[in-house]
């Protein structure tokens, strides 16, 4: 037990000295000023043992993504030495932000719209729900501003102007077969390619 407390206490340091992860137009795994090497080989190590190299390629990425996960969480709901001394309030919030956890209450509000279910953010899995309604609306005002900038057009960020472009479109056509026709769905999916250069520079999304 002594060792597992001088080993929490080590990332707890590490973790409260790393730099806040801000959302900048990526979803990203976060750096290592984010997410401490520290706390992620720990996790790994949990997860596969104390072995540095796992015989399959496919098994290490999946240990080493596994590992993210719980490392995210761990510094998403890990209190700071001021929540941890203040003794008036019996309330724990989630103090630093991290890309799984805005990508969770994305993905669930784009498919239920629901609040309740984005309020479960004090399992450490969402943020909260008004910090997500401010994280969407920034993200409207950059579209907007890209397609006013393109001439009322949305063109991804990845899209280098001045460059050919090759588009594959097909129909979309599901359950077309019912009887009365009603629940059907007849969509066009568009994909866009372009080549890239060696001297492209990856966009900032923001």
């Amino acid at each position: 037990m002594k060792t597992l407390y001088d080993a929490a206490l080590i990332l707890r340091k590490v973790i409260n000295r790393s730099e806040p992860w801000v959302f900048s137009g990526s979803l990203e795994a976060p750096s290592e000023e984010h997410c401490p090497e520290e706390l992620l080989c720990f996790f790994r190590w949990i997860i596969q043992g104390p072995n540095f190299k796992l015989s399959n390629e496919n098994k290490c990425h999946e240990v080493q993504k596994r590992a993210m996960h719980l490392a995210q969480s761990t510094v998403a709901m890990c209190l700071t030495e001021r929540q941890v001394n203040n003794k008036k309030s019996q309330a724990i919030y989630s103090t630093r932000e991290m890309p799984q956890q805005l990508a969770v209450s994305i993905a669930v509000h784009q498919a239920i719209r629901s609040k309740e279910i984005i309020n479960l953010h004090g399992f450490g899995m969402a943020i909260e729900y008004n910090r997500l309604l401010r994280v969407k609306s920034e993200i409207e005002k950059a579209v907007i501003k890209r397609m006013q900038n393109d001439g009322g057009m949305y063109l991804l960020p990845v899209v280098a102007k001045g460059r050919y472009v090759f588009f594959a479109i097909d129909n979309i056509d599901f359950s077309e077969d019912t009887s009365d026709g009603k629940r059907t769905l007849h969509g066009t999916a568009m994909a866009i390619y372009q080549k890239t250069e060696a001297r492209d520079v990856k966009p900032t999304l923001r």
